[in-house]
């Protein structure tokens, strides 16, 4: 069987969406236990569209809107509140009174409509981000390279997503140590044993847009370097290496 092949099938994106019958389902569970790297695929796959799921599902955090209305409405307390007992048996005191009373609904009122605006605004930001990763990972254009972990850390690994036709050149890690401070990981293009640069990338696991890359590579490699990059590369830092 060829893995790759079956893991750009699509198949797997059906089998986590839950859109396979049960033989179909019993199928890729088989071969997912024969094969790690398709096992790692399904983990991959089932992170984006949870990733995608959360990011739907926000919920505004009400500590924030309510801290924010305690302290709006100890500051009217502390202005009010005194003249309010000094005029308490006279009318301009009810007046005043009623005043506040407008005064704290209008700022109540203004608080929580800033603070759902932003919310949305949020909500509004990470549901575009979260369906642009996804296209990314389901372009038919984009090439996968899966990316596992060389002896400084085997059980690392991460995925790469090469277009073919915009050249965009995107990375999503599975697994890497945190860096230590000052340090940073860096992507290279393998070229006959030479390594060309990619750039920098975040160790977390959201999927990065790298470079735009037009050139040609037998494999890419990972390597850990300083903050912002090496000219050259680290060789014995290697963390992932993933052929073509």
């Amino acid at each position: 069987m060829d893995i790759k092949e079956y893991i750009e099938s699509g198949i797997l994106e059906e089998y986590v969406s839950g859109l396979l019958t049960d033989k179909d389902n019993e199928e890729v569970d088989r071969i997912a236990g024969l094969y790690p790297e398709v096992q790692d695929e399904i983990d991959e796959i089932r992170s984006a569209y949870n990733l995608l799921a959360n990011r739907l599902g926000i919920a505004p955090d009400s500590s924030v809107l309510e801290k924010s209305l305690a302290q709006i409405s100890s500051n009217i307390d502390e202005e009010i509140v005194p003249a309010q007992k000094e005029e308490s048996k006279d009318r301009s005191g009810i007046l005043l009174y009623a005043i506040a009373a407008v005064v704290t609904l209008l700022l109540v009122s203004t608080a929580i409509n800033f603070y759902f605006f932003f919310q949305i605004d949020e909500l509004n930001q990470n549901y575009s981000e979260a369906v642009e990763n996804l296209s990314v990972i389901q372009n038919t254009s984009a090439k996968k390279i899966i990316m596992t972990g060389l002896p400084n850390s085997p059980e690392s690994h991460a995925s790469l997503y090469w277009n073919e036709q915009t050249k965009d050149i995107y990375i999503q890690v599975g697994d890497l140590p945190v860096p230590p401070s000052g340090h940073q990981y860096q992507l290279w293009a393998e070229i006959d044993g030479v390594m060309v640069n990619m750039g920098v990338f975040h160790h977390n696991q959201s999927l990065q847009h790298i470079t735009k890359y037009d050139g040609i590579a037998d494999a890419f490699d990972v390597t850990l370097e300083v903050e912002g990059g090496s000219e050259t590369a680290t060789v014995e830092n290697a963390y992932l290496r993933g052929a073509i």
